[in-house]
């Protein structure tokens, strides 16, 4: 293993103090230690920002950065990644969620298979949920046209797989790569952020799925969020299609396939809102929010919308 690969991880909080203490404790007692732990604290309201900064007195490898508003994940991460930029020691950047627990070698199996995969720029680590493989957080797609995505079946994790899509729980990135594509696309607030973010990489580089590299996600919220079929409507899911939208306009290239299927998917999920079991919305608000959410994305209304916010 590379003794001088330099690694950078970053999180993005918002009042979930109890599991990010376990994330930042799992980084701190990596077996190849990471230079930097820099933290973004989304304008929490419990104690995590004086938690963090207590934590940070007490390690030098913690940057805390703390925003006055809630910019939600796309956000977070959008500034969480700039501050990295901003140290010229670091190589390469580890991507997770505040409730991401990194198994002790995961950076030293990372920097194992860059140094095997040198023309590399992206890998993943094998995300365990209630100690089961998470597939949904590694993804193919089966038609860019119409962004049609699927999980990456469990057979394939005999051993290390390429991968289309991954969400933002232990995504490993080279420094130069990242100053390649930009920034994630901080408007999009909450999920779809780490798709857009995917496309953008694959286009860059090839993305690999490391099987040693193991890390233990605390929760089943993943950030699909137009992809969910047996719950109710929530109001995360007006961002899910929105922002599922402006992936596609951004990402896919045959225009005539990208009309029908706009025009497709909005009447469907329309549909699907007002067949749905009732959750937070009833059933014709569940359809106004599928309706709004379209309506923002051809009006190019983006960012955080005060009518769709936590309960």
């Amino acid at each position: 293993m590379d003794k001088n690969l330099k690694v950078a991880a970053v999180i993005v909080t918002h009042n979930r103090r109890d599991k990010l203490e376990k994330a930042i404790d799992s980084l701190l007692e990596q077996s190849a230690p990471v230079e930097k732990i820099v933290v973004v604290d989304n304008q929490s309201t419990d104690d995590t920002l004086d938690f963090l900064k207590a934590k940070a007195r007490d390690n030098a490898q913690i940057k805390v950065i703390h925003s006055e508003d809630n910019l939600g994940g796309a956000g977070g991460f959008n500034m969480a990644l700039a501050a990295t930029l901003e140290l010229p020691e670091i190589d390469w950047i580890s991507i997770a969620d505040d409730d991401a627990v990194y198994d002790q070698d995961y950076m030293k199996k990372m920097a194992e298979l860059s140094e095997k995969h040198a023309d590399i720029g992206c890998f993943t680590g094998t995300v365990i949920e209630d100690g089961e493989i998470g597939t949904e957080h590694r993804v193919k797609i089966d038609d860019l046209d119409r962004l049609q995505l699927s999980k990456i079946d469990l057979t394939s994790y005999e051993g290390d797989f390429p991968v289309d899509i991954a969400t933002f729980v232990g995504v490993f990135l080279r420094k130069d790569v990242l100053k390649k594509i930009g920034l994630p696309e901080k408007n999009f607030f909450i999920w779809y952020d780490d798709i857009e973010y995917s496309l953008r990489i694959r286009k860059e580089t090839e993305m690999i799925n490391n099987i040693q590299a193991k890390i233990y996600h605390l929760t089943d919220n993943n950030s699909v969020g137009a992809s969910g079929v047996n719950r109710p409507i929530g109001w995360k899911d007006y961002y899910g299609y929105r922002n599922r939208w402006q992936t596609m306009k951004l990402h896919c290239e045959n225009q005539q396939i990208l009309a029908k299927q706009l025009r497709y998917e909005h009447f469907r999920y329309a549909m699907g809102a007002f067949l749905k079991k009732k959750g937070q919305y009833s059933r014709f608000a569940a359809v106004k929010l599928v309706n709004t959410a379209y309506k923002d994305f051809k009006n190019e209304k983006m960012g955080k919308n005060d009518a769709f916010l936590p309960f």
